[in-house]
């Protein structure tokens, strides 16, 4: 529950906003008459970005628990005062890609076509994936296999330097991305704790045991669900299931009949100090996507209207 001390803090960002919405009036008025100062936009933008980015965390890291709860009232004024955040936002972040270097739009070119629309297409199979309450980890390799790092969604043999340059010239308006990539790596050493605390488990390995003994005999002419995975290796092949919150089997895959017939049983397993980090780190990446989501699509938008730039590269043209 939010302190009265954080409350108090929540009175000192409602005047914050205040302030950043007549100083972004004010420069684009400047800006509108040809008297703004571009270095002086350029670190204001900073400061701006630091402050919306300490709002946006404290709206994030006090959102509805359990997951579709209605918010309390705190909360409530929080998730509001998040969304004028938003569009400040915006604001601060079109003055601020003016004054960084309008002229140079094949750098723009780069900074939209190899960085966010890879990004953004990444983020989207992400969303789809932990939406669903996945996190897609393997068991045998220790990773998550459809959520990533920033940097391995990019494609392009130049695009990781483009990104480079991307960071370097919008500064702190980029926090986002190494958020992510923070958030990827916390869901990973939890899926990691989760699968070695179940595997260490004698209630959980008995219960497998029981299960697939109970499956060879109902199953005869294929008495092993587990695919090319060794009987040894099983219990982590269950483990994995339960890491990524499997409700029924999945179509098309070996233990498909298995999950559906142990499934809900095995998923009493999945209880325990290890399974609610997993749960709340999973919670709090999904939160981190959808905002990240919309921020690159504004800076989408805002790279198309600074540089006159297409969305995206038109079919026969020479762009990256």
């Amino acid at each position: 529950m939010p302190t009265e001390a954080s409350i108090n803090e929540n009175d000192d960002d409602a005047a914050v906003l205040e302030r950043l919405a007549t100083q972004a009036s004010d420069f684009e008025r400047a800006r509108g008459d040809a008297t703004a100062d571009r270095e002086q936009i350029r670190t204001w933008g900073i400061d701006a970005f630091a402050d919306l980015g300490r709002i946006r965390s404290k709206a994030i890291d006090l959102r509805p628990t359990p997951p579709g709860a209605e918010p309390r009232t705190i909360e409530r004024e929080l998730l509001t005062r998040m969304a004028k955040a938003v569009r400040i936002e915006r604001r601060v972040n079109e003055l601020f890609a003016w004054a960084v270097n309008p002229t140079q739009k094949e750098r723009a070119r780069g900074w939209l076509y190899w960085v966010v629309n890879t990004l953004l297409e990444g983020i989207h199979g992400e969303l789809d994936v932990v939406a669903s309450g996945s996190v897609s980890f393997r068991f045998y390799s220790g990773r998550l296999e459809h959520v990533r790092p920033v940097r391995s969604y990019l494609s392009h043999p130049s695009a990781v330097h483009a990104l480079r340059d991307f960071r370097r010239a919008l500064g702190p308006a980029t926090a986002r991305l190494e958020e992510h990539d923070e958030a990827v790596d916390l869901v990973t050493a939890c899926a990691v704790a989760m699968l070695d605390d179940l595997t260490r488990r004698p209630s959980f390995l008995a219960q497998v045991d029981e299960c697939l003994a109970l499956y060879a005999t109902t199953h005869p002419s294929d008495p092993y669900p587990g695919g090319a995975f060794s009987k040894e290796r099983f219990p982590s092949h269950v483990a994995e299931r339960l890491v990524n919150n499997v409700r029924r089997g999945l179509q098309g895959h070996t233990d498909q009949d298995f999950w559906d017939e142990f499934g809900e049983r095995l998923r009493a397993q999945r209880v325990g100090p290890s399974v609610e980090a997993l749960d709340r780190a999973r919670d709090d990446l999904l939160v981190r996507n959808f905002d990240m989501q919309s921020w690159l699509e504004m800076q989408s938008d805002v790279l198309c209207s600074i540089y006159d730039l297409s969305a995206a590269p038109l079919p026969g043209s020479s762009e990256p």
